[in-house]
């Protein structure tokens, strides 16, 4: 290239020979050609494809760059749903009181027992059937309990009486006076007892007064705390009377609501799965069936039972000293959950005492029942033309 740029500038000068201005000449000549081929190249390629070339590149680009935002944003959305479900939601669900968990078998939610311990507990003459749960996510659900009227022999949910209840983040919401007692009340065992005409004298006037075959549910309290083995062979001699529960005292001072159990095996809450037996044993009272089974005499079945009775009742307390978060959340007032724990003090200290008791029976059976015992109170509960009618 530089040689034929120092031949150029001989011939500009005029100082090239006769053979270099015949190269520098041709080589003028052949680039001549080139550049005319070239001109009508650009004269065949017009402006408009220039501007459509131009125009399709920024499409493509705006294609890409809009294309890749969708992407981005489809999967920021996907992000936060799948937190908000799928890591979010259960570990409120897990920070909460959580009534869908299954810890005992494969189907019946930990609500189911919690409820049955809960009600035999603290609710003569009921029991607790299983409860209906709708899980709303991020801790919280809708909660529609159910139990059975012992004295009427229906549950409310069959006639209408749907008890409903809210849970939101560790918070309920709901009627629940259900909840709680239906009326039994113990008088302060530490004060003279001075309404006599009010809790002894007028019941039992009404009582002599009604039909000798009308049905009435009772609460009865002993003048003196009575031992459960003599509460039991109470029972056993007296056929007549239904007793549907038994309250136990759990401190010195008793006055208010009771707790007690349902020694009716067919009234309390049966366990089909899976259960702590070892922990709780004779949660479920159905187990008496299997363990009462051999040659005992009268004595020693009466023993047996007692101590059955006992278990039973102390795995009930124990279940639910071991359930904070439900009895915190569903407990009548902020030291509910601290009772079991006094309870079970108390019972280890003093064993299990019977300071009332709930009784079905006819006029004329109860009647007998009260003059012939030391009886302190008698609350009438509820009337029936008789045991079969509704």
């Amino acid at each position: 290239m530089n040689d034929f740029k120092s031949l150029l500038e001989k011939y500009k000068k005029g100082q090239a020979s006769d053979q270099e201005i015949i190269i520098v000449e041709e080589a003028i000549e052949k680039n001549k050609a080139i550049n005319d081929y070239l001109a009508e190249s650009i004269e065949d390629f017009s402006m408009d494809d220039i501007e459509d070339i131009s125009v399709d590149l920024v499409h493509k680009k705006v294609k890409s760059k809009l294309r890749k935002n969708i992407i981005l944003s489809v999967l920021i959305v996907m992000s936060i749903f799948v937190f908000a479900n799928f890591i979010l939601s259960p570990v409120m669900d897990r920070i909460y009181y959580d009534p869908t968990t299954v810890t005992y078998g494969q189907y019946h939610k930990d609500i189911a027992y919690d409820m049955a311990a809960f009600t035999e507990l603290n609710v003569p003459g009921y029991k607790a059937l299983n409860p209906l749960v709708i899980e709303k996510g991020y801790g919280s659900y809708d909660l529609v309990l159910r139990r059975k009227n012992l004295f009427e022999g229906f549950d409310h949910v069959a006639l209408g009486d749907r008890v409903e209840i809210q849970l939101k983040r560790g918070k309920r919401q709901g009627y629940f006076d259900y909840l709680y007692g239906n009326g039994v009340y113990l008088v302060n065992d530490s004060e003279e007892f001075d309404y006599m005409p009010f809790y002894y004298e007028t019941p039992l006037k009404e009582l002599r007064d009604m039909h000798k075959k009308n049905y009435i549910s009772v609460f009865l309290e002993p003048e003196e705390s009575l031992e459960l083995l003599d509460v039991v062979k109470l029972m056993d001699k007296e056929t007549d009377l239904d007793y549907k529960w038994l309250s136990v005292k759990n401190m010195d001072l008793v006055e208010g609501r009771p707790i007690g159990f349902n020694p009716s095996i067919s009234d309390t809450y049966s366990v089909v799965e899976e259960f702590d037996r070892e922990r709780y044993p004779y949660f479920d009272l159905h187990e008496f069936f299997g363990d009462m089974v051999g040659s005992f005499t009268e004595d020693e079945y009466m023993v047996k039972t007692s101590e059955i009775y006992q278990k039973h009742f102390i795995s009930l307390v124990n279940y639910l000293n071991d359930r904070e978060d439900f009895v915190r959340l569903f407990g009548y007032n902020t030291y509910h959950y601290e009772l079991y724990q006094e309870t079970l003090d108390y019972v280890e200290k003093n064993g299990v005492k019977i300071n009332g008791f709930l009784v079905y029976g006819e006029a004329e059976a109860l009647v007998s029942f009260i003059e012939n015992n030391d009886i302190k109170t008698i609350q009438i509960l509820d009337v029936k033309t008789s045991k079969y009618s509704k």
